[in-house]
């Protein structure tokens, strides 16, 4: 039988998700429940929105060493064209359909 949402088991999640926990970490550590029914439930509850991202361990790096990238150059003109918009053909006729006799 799957584990039900306690008071106590909200609060556990509810904590993890605050600290930055994957649903996956979450769901290890309640024992259960899936990540999906961790997800559901956080949707539920109105937690989707974090208060900061979890930072990758030992990936750090200075906001000055950051290079910005160039924006895209253009491509040349008439290197590409879609060949139409339609997905349908414009030639086809409406089918005739005759009432049975």
């Amino acid at each position: 039988m799957a584990m039900s949402w306690t008071d106590e088991r909200v609060e556990l999640l509810k904590s993890m998700w605050s600290e930055g926990k994957s649903a996956s970490q979450i769901a290890k550590a309640l024992g259960g429940v899936t990540r999906n029914a961790v997800i559901g439930k956080v949707h539920r509850l109105g937690l989707s929105n974090r208060t900061a991202a979890p930072k990758p361990a030992g990936k750090d790096m200075p906001e000055d060493a950051v290079a910005a990238s160039p924006p895209p150059s253009p491509a040349p003109a008439g290197s590409w064209r879609p060949t139409s918009t339609s997905t349908t053909s414009s030639t086809r006729s409406p089918v005739s359909r005759s009432s049975p006799p």
